[in-house]
């Protein structure tokens, strides 16, 4: 699941790039923001069996309350998609847990570089993954709409396959083991 959800935030600001500040199809978008939601949220129930935070219960609650992040974010986008009423103010709320959830990557991707549990580049990719919304943002507001998309869109794409590919290409951790040698004299 991780390897399908990694296109489709891409394939969606691909398909509205030039829709000016409304996008269109909304129910095609919500469908296409869950399967990405559903595709992150099983890289990151990989990556806690794989403990690559680490092996303590905060490293472990940091994943979790990423994960409650998310399903709460493709929530109101299945409200959204069923067209379920919902207060303004309260879907307002809600519908932050999308933004909150790119966020919280940010610090779930430090936590994972200072954890050392994963090696060489796949050590950094949770890190960089996690530095998509503030440099979408900064794309946005210097440049236009449409570069944002596509800038974004690549990102993710590029970005989503790598944590997937991580995520699913080993099943244990990358340990550093230290070997003792025994000397005889």
């Amino acid at each position: 699941m991780s390897f399908i959800g990694a296109p489709c935030l891409a394939i969606d600001f691909y398909r509205n790039a030039n829709a000016g500040q409304q996008w269109g199809a909304p129910n095609l978008t919500s469908i296409l923001d869950i399967l990405y939601m559903a595709g992150w949220a099983c890289t990151m129930l990989s990556f806690i069996r794989m403990q690559v935070n680490g092996t303590k219960r905060s490293a472990r609650n940091l994943l979790y309350v990423q994960l409650t992040f998310l399903i709460i974010a493709a929530s109101s986008d299945l409200v959204t998609l069923l067209k379920i009423p919902v207060p303004e103010n309260v879907f307002f709320y809600w519908d932050l847990f999308w933004p909150l959830s790119n966020c919280l990557m940010l610090v779930t991707g430090i936590t994972i570089a200072v954890a050392g549990r994963l090696h060489g580049w796949r050590r950094w990719v949770p890190l960089i993954t996690g530095l998509w919304l503030p440099l979408t943002m900064v794309v946005k507001i210097y440049l236009s709409p449409q570069h944002m998309a596509y800038f974004g869109g690549t990102y993710s794409l590029i970005m989503w396959t790598l944590m997937a590919y991580i995520a699913h290409s080993r099943h244990e951790p990358e340990v550093d083991y230290k070997v003792k040698t025994i000397s005889v004299a």
